[in-house]
């Protein structure tokens, strides 16, 4: 080596320090155990299992439930009716190196190929409407090509939610009262409440196999978030405005010929007034939540 590279300040070691931009990135850094969540009917883990084990990234360990308290950095919920594609757990990765103060990573669920049909939503990023209607914020049956971006949300799907292991311990798991189609808008809901950050993004996408739950469960579970999530002062006003919204709703669809959903709206309707597990299983969960006004308006 000569003196002029020397006096120049060089480093003639700096070929060890280059980054390659164009390299994979290395998720070794994160330890995912993936939970193969068991959904009642036909076992269909086995589907699941193998996307899993196909994955671009390799994940720590593989389990078959998930206790609030389990210990883990990360954990990445799969029901068992969905199958993640193989870039799906890098893409949520990739979304925490470039927001690490993401806690919940929710991917975007997509339809099972049909031939010519390309790739359809089925769910994302989910809301609630006042009279606690699930909303997603892209409508089921879109075609994506791309145009959806990453956004913060109050809740995402269930299927292939990324959240990181403190989050999920202190938030104390799922609520197992709650339908699968709700279990995520409501971990996401509470993450927000309590000041953690939940991220929708579309980059990752996992296919959902399952079949639509309840129409009477869901409707009951969305008047239980909704009335849960109103100040305990005002609890009984909501609840008296859900209950006359739902009965005008019910008394709409037969005025409609269509009894079959008013059916549905009377029987949720019943199942919230009467589930007394339900409707505390949303408030429980809140009251242990220390919730500051500032996290109280962002939500």
């Amino acid at each position: 080596m000569s003196e002029g590279s020397v006096e120049s300040g060089e480093d003639p070691w700096a070929w060890l320090h280059t980054i390659d931009h164009e390299a994979p990135a290395d998720y070794s850094a994160f330890h995912v155990v993936a939970a193969i969540l068991p959904v009642a009917g036909e076992p269909s883990a086995a589907r699941c299992r193998a996307a899993v084990e196909a994955s671009d990234v390799v994940v720590e360990d593989v389990v078959d439930d998930l206790a609030p308290d389990a210990d883990g950095d990360w954990f990445w919920l799969l029901p068992d009716e969905t199958e993640p594609a193989p870039g799906a757990l890098a893409a949520l990765l990739e979304r925490v190196r470039r927001d690490p103060s993401a806690a919940v990573v929710g991917a975007l669920l997509i339809e099972p190929r049909r031939r010519g049909a390309g790739t359809l939503v089925r769910d994302w990023a989910q809301t609630i409407s006042g009279s606690g209607r699930l909303r997603p914020l892209t409508e089921p049956g879109e075609l994506y090509q791309g145009q959806l971006g990453a956004v913060p949300a109050l809740g995402v799907p269930l299927g292939g939610l990324l959240v990181r292991g403190d989050a999920w311990r202190f938030l104390g798991g799922l609520n197992p009262e709650l339908p699968r189609s709700h279990q995520g808008l409501d971990l996401g809901w509470r993450a927000n409440l309590a000041g953690y950050r939940v991220l929708a993004d579309p980059e990752a996408h996992v296919v959902d196999h399952s079949r639509a739950d309840d129409p009477a469960d869901e409707r009951a579970a969305g008047l239980a978030l909704v009335a849960g999530n109103t100040r305990a002062a005002r609890r009984w006003l909501t609840s008296a405005r859900l209950v006359v919204v739902t009965l005008l709703t019910a008394l709409g669809y037969l005025l409609g010929k269509d009894p079959e959903r008013a059916s549905e709206e009377v029987r949720g309707l019943g199942r919230w007034l009467g589930g007394r597990s339900l409707r505390h299983s949303v408030t429980d969960r809140l009251a242990a939540l220390p919730i500051t006004p500032a996290a109280r308006q962002a939500t």
